[in-house]
Order: structure tokens, then sequence, then C-alpha cells
């Protein structure tokens, strides 16, 4: 897929001399000749196709210092220019922008966003496409995503586990201590927010290792960790230390 039905586009980012500012520039080259479509300061950009049209459209978000600042551009081509056809405030607690994925789960697509919190932390925002304009999903105002999503682990980001396109967001982060690890280890259980049906993924997290074990989701509530017999081991158990 690509921007555009014709012709080849090329995506640049690029920071100035000092790099304390990145830019994207998107650049059409048909028929032997290249024409600048688009320009734009960026804290992070995806290009994806997100209709299923087999037209790529691209997600940029502008950088900001300011708390409740941060928005996503969506942008789609119309007559060999790149068309704003949607900005949208992101939750007002994000600072910064770390990650982009385009998520794909039974009919639906959206986005995810990482992010930097103001208060600390990483969280996860989940947006769908409705009517080709994003809106921030789940829809019931009860769910707090990026709330639910709040984690102190950098390298803990939201992820596409089975390489289909479906992209589930960490939540319910519990640390797990051990007699030689305060804080290494950590429940977790992953979300596909855009999925029809609730199908969570339990697991235990390495925070040393960035590693991530997937448990029987049965699992949840009825085990604990021990240090193995190696050193840095552990093993799973059950609270009857079986």
């Amino acid at each position: 897929a690509s921007l555009m039905q014709s012709g080849s586009q090329i995506i640049v980012g690029y920071a100035n001399a000092t790099l304390s500012d990145t830019y994207l520039a998107v650049y059409d080259y048909h028929a032997e000749t290249i024409t600048r479509m688009y320009e734009q300061s960026y804290a992070a950009y995806l290009a994806a196709d997100f209709t299923g049209a087999g037209q790529m459209q691209l997600v940029v978000v502008p950088p900001t210092t300011q708390p409740g600042a941060l928005t996503i551009l969506f942008l789609q081509e119309e007559n060999a220019k790149m068309k704003n056809i949607q900005t949208l405030p992101l939750d007002e607690r994000f600072v910064n922008c770390t990650n982009l994925s385009a998520s794909y789960s039974d009919d639906a697509a959206g986005l995810v966003i990482d992010g930097t919190f103001s208060a600390g932390g990483i969280a996860s925002q989940v947006l769908r496409l409705q009517k080709n304009q994003f809106v921030t999903w789940p829809a019931q105002a009860e769910v707090d995503v990026p709330q639910a999503s709040l984690r102190f682990q950098q390298a803990l980001k939201a992820t596409d586990f089975d390489g289909f396109g479906s992209v589930e967001v960490p939540t319910k982060l519990t640390v797990v201590p051990t007699l030689s690890n305060a804080r290494r280890f950590y429940y977790v259980t992953w979300q596909d927010y855009l999925a029809t049906a609730e199908t969570p993924r339990f697991g235990v997290y390495d925070a040393v290792n960035g590693y991530f074990m997937q448990l029987p989701n049965a699992w949840e509530g009825q085990v604990h960790l021990v240090d193995g017999m190696q050193t840095g081991s552990w093993q799973v158990r059950s609270k009857e230390g079986n």
C-alpha cells in the first residue's frame, strides 16, 4: 500500500542541527519528478492502511511541552496533497507520545498510543476508526484505559503478540516480590480493546530481562513466584506451594 493510488511516496524523518527538533516530510516521486507533499514537526508518526482500501493514511503527533495539549493529526492524500481530515486531542494527562501502533481486530481498525503521563509513568490510549474518524475507545466512559494501563517500566509497551495485527495493552500491573527481588516481577493482564469479545492475556513480566511469560488465565490470583535454585531463576507455584 502507498499514500497515493499512483507513483511512489517517500516519508523522511529528520532532525535539526542541534537534534532538538524533528521534522517529517512526505515526497511524491512520479514521472521522474519529486514533489514535496507535506512537512510537519513531529514527536511520532505512523503510516498505515486504517480503512482497508489499500491506500495508507498518515498519523502525526506534533510535539508539545504543555500537559493537555497533545493531539494527533490524521491525514490522507487528496489531489496530490496530504489533507488533514481530523485533529483529535489525546488524553489531557499525556505530555509526550513514545509509540504509535496500528491495530486490527475482528472488523475494527484503530490506533494505540503509548505516552508519558504528566505525573510520571507510561500509559496507553486506544482509538477506533469509525466513519473515517478516530474516536476514543472503548466508548463507555467508565473504562479509563490510560489509568488502567499506567506503568513505570519503560520497556513495557503495547504489543502485537501473535503477529496478526491485534495490539494488546498491558493493564492491571501488580508487583510480585520474591525473597531476592523486590521489584523485578509483575503480574500483567493484557487487553485487546478493539476485540468484539474480551480476551485477556495473563502472565508474568520480568522487568530485568524484559520478558513476558504467558500463563493460563485461570491461574490469575491462584499462583505466586519464588526464587529458583539457580541464581537469577524463578518458579511459578500454586498458593499451596506445589
